[in-house]
């Protein structure tokens, strides 16, 4: 798509904000799913049974939860408002 060749020219400009990339093996909808795995992300496979599923699998949020936390270099507060 021309949004991912976009991203792919400009991509060294995000190489410090360490990004996360979370893919799943299962993926009917991107092929190969090992595409997902990005050359400047922290890449980690998840395996979920399919790729809309990523979005509401609990261990996808819970590692996207701790890849905050661990990177929260402000100390901001991360906690939920209640």
């Amino acid at each position: 798509s021309a949004f991912l060749k976009n991203l792919k020219k400009t991509e060294s400009r995000l190489s410090h904000l360490e990004p996360l990339s979370l893919w799943t093996p299962f993926d009917t909808m991107i092929l190969p799913a090992s595409s997902s795995v990005w050359s400047i992300a922290c890449n980690e496979k998840i395996n979920v049974l399919a790729h809309p599923l990523m979005l509401t699998d609990k261990r996808v949020f819970k590692r996207m939860e701790a890849y905050i936390r661990s990177h929260n270099p402000t100390g901001l507060n991360l906690s939920p408002k209640n």
